[in-house]
């Protein structure tokens, strides 16, 4: 390919992969923002039926690294379409859903498709820019991957107070059907990465230890954290920790090389993003309940303070991205924490205070701050491993997302309490800990080298 015709297919490819994740992004914070509505539909209950947000995220965390490396192996444009229209099926038979469990199993079934094209779309996209231009491709990536769920936010209650969830479902499922098509036409097939065997023992052992962590956590919210199940669960995190890092250190062709995990460019970014989202996650999902209890605000008024984070996120990104290329990694990532930390101080101080303004300061700059951390983390640790290793890698990234999103929510509702109403005072020991989680993150980047070294062939 040479070099006009490359330039110009690196924006389509990033264009076509964006164009297929937005829907699943948009979709899950539709569903969210008219919970209530969906579950006095499908007569449940919204404890019962918040599996239908859960349920996806439990896929992602499990699958993303493990379709990463599939999709390294055996092709990352097969396993981005398969995933796409596994995503569309699903979404299409939400629409036609008779009960809760059907939903549920659905909307899991949408985030296994997710977990598949998720990472092999961003490693489509990494791989057709350089190294020096992944950050600024990110950037837009963050954009328009970010901007979804805000778009989602703002539309939700309109579309389903408008159309029905159902209809949003037929909708969504609709654009899924152009994008899958689009990218049948307009991504082209890379070559197989490598050919060696697919770990599939390394895979179950890290499928075990986040399923437990996650699946653990989430059982813990609602039964508590004494219930045998719920403890015999989360065993099974650390369990299949040691299980991973056994099989890996005898196999010949591991899921995951050890090796990377002493990388700076590798841990840092993915212990990095873990404790950012933590910070990150939990705070979101609390501040609603303080805007509702604390302060009086109507649904419509929450939805519109909320807005502002993922809107900061969306809006930071691109201009992320060209610092990132300017000052390097280290000095970027390092950049972006301290935003998170202002952030978080400005939860504890606004819900102190019962201040609407530095709560919204607060959103911004949490926003902010993972806009700006994102492409240099995704930029360091993608440039920490081999070319053909590009889905684990982004996989790994997303797992390590989706694993501290679980952990800041149940960690978030579970030091707020149950009292109902709650009280501004209830809300500032999680937030506390959302500062001390911002500042873990600070010291993870700060591990991070300023470059991304050398691709390395293979």
């Amino acid at each position: 390919m040479d070099k006009p015709e490359r330039s110009a297919y690196r924006w389509v490819a990033l264009s076509t992969v964006l164009f297929g994740l937005f829907t699943y992004g948009t979709i899950t914070t539709v569903i969210s923002a008219s919970l209530k509505t969906v579950a006095d539909d499908l007569d449940t209950s919204t404890n019962s039926l918040a599996w239908v947000i859960t349920g996806p995220f439990l896929a992602l965390g499990v699958g993303n690294p493990i379709f990463g490396k599939i999709g390294d192996i055996y092709g990352r444009r097969k396993f981005f379409l398969i995933g796409m229209v596994l995503f569309t099926v699903a979404s299409l038979g939400c629409a036609m859903a008779p009960n809760a469990g059907s939903l549920i199993a659905l909307r899991a079934l949408a985030g296994v498709g997710a977990s598949a094209a998720t990472p092999n779309g961003i490693a489509i996209v990494l791989d057709a820019f350089t190294l020096e231009e992944r950050p600024k491709a990110l950037g837009w990536f963050n954009l328009f991957g970010v901007g979804a769920p805000a778009i989602g936010l703002a539309v939700g209650g309109l579309m389903v107070d408008a159309l029905g969830w159902r209809a949003v479902f037929w909708i969504y499922g609709a654009i899924s059907v152009a994008a899958t098509l689009v990218a049948v036409f307009v991504v082209r097939s890379t070559k197989p990465g490598m050919s060696e065997p697919i770990d599939y023992a390394g895979a179950a052992a890290l499928a075990v230890a986040t399923l437990g962590v996650a699946l653990g956590l989430t059982l813990g919210g609602s039964r508590g954290f004494g219930d045998p199940l719920v403890l015999g669960v989360l065993a099974c995190g650390p369990l299949g920790i040691w299980l991973f890092v056994t099989i890996e250190r005898r196999i010949e062709f591991p899921l995951a090389p050890l090796a990377y995990f002493s990388e700076p460019n590798f841990a840092g970014p993915l212990f990095g993003y873990f404790a950012g989202h933590v910070t990150y996650m939990g705070a979101f999902v609390i501040t609603p309940i303080l805007l509702r209890d604390g302060f009086g605000y109507s649904e419509a008024a929450v939805s519109a303070v909320l807005i502002m984070r993922p809107l900061s996120y969306s809006l930071t990104s691109p201009f992320a991205g060209t610092f990132t290329a300017r000052v390097g990694n280290r000095p970027a990532a390092m950049t972006g924490a301290f935003p998170l930390i202002a952030g978080a101080v400005a939860f504890v101080v606004g819900a102190h205070t019962t201040s609407i303004a530095i709560i919204v300061i607060g959103l911004v700059l949490s926003g902010i701050g993972l806009g700006v951390v994102t492409p240099p983390y995704m930029s360091s640790l993608t440039g920490a491993v081999r070319t053909s290793e590009l889905g684990l890698a982004s996989g790994m990234l997303q797992m390590s997302a989706s694993l501290g999103t679980v952990v800041g929510i149940q960690l978030a509702f579970m030091l707020l309490g149950d009292a109902k109403p709650h009280e501004s005072s209830d809300f500032l020991t999680p937030y506390a800990v959302g500062i001390g989680a911002a500042v873990v993150m600070l010291c993870f980047s700060s591990l991070v080298r300023r470059s991304a070294r050398a691709r390395r062939a293979g």
